[in-house]
Formats: structure tokens, C-alpha cells, sequence
């Protein structure tokens, strides 16, 4: 099992963060929905 470049790990933050925006969204509302929820959420 090898290490992930830097490029996969950067994907895969971003990914992360895009699904944490999504379910704040739905689940705030865009007005409502803060950073510091994406972040949270997505660890």
C-alpha cells in the first residue's frame, strides 16, 4: 500500500469539502451554510 500523491490527496479534500457544501445546503439553506460547517463536516 503506497503513499497518495499530492494530487489524489487534493482531490479528494476537494470532493470532501463539495459533499459537506451539498448536505449543509440542503440542510441550512444556502444563507445559512458556513465554512466552518463544510469543514466540520468533512473532517
Amino acid at each position: 500500500m503506497g503513499h497518495k500523491s499530492r494530487k489524489e490527496m487534493i482531490a479528494e479534500t476537494r470532493a470532501k469539502l463539495v459533499a459537506a457544501a451539498r448536505h449543509a445546503f440542503g440542510a441550512v439553506g444556502y444563507a445559512e451554510a458556513s465554512m466552518d460547517d463544510f469543514t466540520a463536516s468533512a473532517g
